[in-house]
């Protein structure tokens, strides 16, 4: 049995971001999706993920709720919604909580 596995290679010391074209599915009706391409950017240390705000206006999510994000100095009040992730080889993460990034500290 194989693995699928997302190899990249780091062009040089100075550019270290890991950033790549995925697909974003977001819900238009109760059973139908939409599929957006997109970029994604791998950040190890974080402890979720997050969309941009225009991507959220132009995929016109809807958020189904609102979380506490604690930053350096403050806490704000963010819109969560939920998205497919399908990366290039393959698989998918389905159901996705995600943050809207525009609303982040």
């Amino acid at each position: 049995m194989g693995t699928n596995a997302i190899t990249y290679q780091v062009p040089n010391k100075d550019r270290q971001l890991i950033i790549f074209g995925i697909q974003i599915g977001v819900p238009v009706s109760n059973k139908n999706k939409k599929s957006f391409n997109s970029m994604a950017v791998i950040d190890t240390g974080a402890t979720g993920s997050s969309i941009s705000q225009r991507f959220a206006v132009n995929a016109q999510l809807k958020a189904y709720k609102r979380t506490k994000i604690h930053g350096f100095d403050k806490v704000s009040i963010v819109p969560v919604n939920i998205v497919d992730i399908l990366l290039p080889n393959g698989i998918e993460f389905k159901n996705v909580k995600v943050e809207n990034a525009a609303h982040r500290l």
